[in-house]
């Protein structure tokens, strides 16, 4: 996945459960509060077989909130 090879190189963060800690990661300590990151992207995947309507509401509600 291009989100955990991206994450290993130390080129993003990802946001996980405690529960699912990968081998080479460390949480960071948030404080509860997002560390000051730059411009960013945000990359979504969907499987082949995603209802159409469903997978175009949420990449709207995505650019919506996050442009």
């Amino acid at each position: 996945m291009a989100a955990e090879a991206m994450t290993a190189a130390d080129l993003c963060v990802c946001v996980e459960l405690g529960c699912a800690l990968i081998t080479g990661r460390a949480p960071i300590d948030h404080g509860g509060l997002l560390p000051e990151l730059p411009d960013y992207g945000l990359v979504v995947y969907c499987a082949d077989n995603s209802p159409a309507a469903m997978v175009a509401e949420l990449v709207g509600c995505l650019r919506r909130d996050y442009a």
